[in-house]
């Protein structure tokens, strides 16, 4: 008869398996008695007899398990064959430090180079798209606003380039840019002449007794001329000025109108003769342009070019004073209802 070293029930020889707590059983063989070897002792002391007990040799089930003592054989009260110890992963559960399947043994998967790389890379675009943001925020290095710089640099009498507009007539090659002269420059804000007679139109759509305050040639250079000539950026840069009904020096009775606030407007026979005290300085060229719309133009390709100012007003006169082809002031003016050259000026801002 066997034993059951877990519940000490009496089993038939044989089982493997106690039928009452299913603790696996492992047969165990008689071993002999160990021989006690003589040791040399002194003659004084006798020879130390050993007291363990003679422990039997278990048997073997397979070529390959290892003998051990049924002492080391303990396993723990209601333990079931197949079923896991506390604490520990269920049939098929990874334990832990245990590789998974492609992954080394011990230690940390490593890293691969491309990982690392794709990293730096990506570090990388990120400071430089923190750099170029910075430098677009703040308009600087290649995000420059190179218009403002011109405009902020410009001295009075230079010649610089603002907007674009149609000239030379042909606009399959587009449009050409403006020249202006700066006539005045104070905080923050600039005086622009253009250089050329830029367009052909009327003084007024109608023969009327009118100033400039009424006129279709305000209009025209606030609505057409203004968003033909500017894109959006150059939009906001001219500004709202005020513009005065100045009197004709020599037609005093004449009404002007009132005062007006505009984006584009020509200058009034008062300012010509203050920013320009010569008639070689008044004087100006026409574009192709300006001249195919019906403006007059010069043997030497010179404009006559309206001036705000209304000229003579009378039964049979209505008329706006121009600048002639040679430079001099027409105060009498021509027929409002003629296609003149339209020279027009800007306050631009320089902030």
């Amino acid at each position: 008869m066997m034993e059951c070293p877990n519940c000490k029930k009496q089993l038939q020889d044989g089982l493997k398996f106690c039928d009452n707590c299913g603790t696996p059983l492992v047969p165990v063989a008689p071993q002999p008695e160990p021989q006690a070897q003589p040791t040399p002792q002194p003659a004084s002391q006798p020879t130390p007899q050993s007291t363990s007990p003679a422990q039997p040799r278990p048997m073997n089930w397979g070529p390959t398990q290892p003998q051990v003592p049924p002492q080391q054989q303990q396993i723990p009260p209601q333990q079931q064959y197949g079923q896991p110890q506390y604490g520990q992963p269920q049939y098929g559960q990874l334990q832990y430090g245990q590789p998974q399947y492609g992954q080394p043994a011990y230690g940390k998967p490593k890293k691969s180079k491309a990982g690392l790389i794709i990293g730096i890379i990506v570090a990388i675009l990120v400071i430089v798209g923190g750099v170029f943001g910075f430098l677009l925020f703040t308009k600087q290095g290649p995000f420059a606003d190179k218009e403002l710089e011109k405009l902020q640099k410009a001295a009075v009498g230079d010649t610089i380039t603002f907007g674009k507009y149609e000239q030379d007539n042909n606009t399959e090659n587009g449009k050409e840019d403006i020249e202006w002269q700066v006539l005045a420059k104070e905080e923050g804000k600039i005086l622009l002449l253009a250089k050329k007679g830029l367009d052909g139109v009327q003084f007024n759509s109608s023969k009327a007794a009118i100033a400039w305050e009424t006129s279709s040639i305000r209009s025209y250079c606030n609505n057409e001329f203004f968003n033909d000539a500017f894109g959006d950026t150059e939009r906001k840069r001219v500004l709202d000025s005020t513009v005065n009904a100045d009197k004709n020096p020599q037609k005093t009775n004449v009404s002007q109108g009132g005062s007006t606030t505009d984006k584009v407007f020509i200058l009034s026979a008062v300012e010509i003769t203050k920013y320009f005290t010569t008639n070689d300085a008044r004087k100006c060229m026409i574009s192709d342009y300006a001249a195919a719309k019906g403006a007059w133009k010069g043997d030497s390709g010179e404009a006559c070019c309206w001036l705000r100012t209304m000229g003579s007003m009378d039964a049979s006169n209505k008329n706006a004073t121009i600048i002639q082809g040679a430079g001099s002031i027409g105060y009498n003016g021509r027929p409002v209802d003629e296609v003149q050259s339209l020279r027009p000026a800007v306050w631009v801002s320089t902030k």
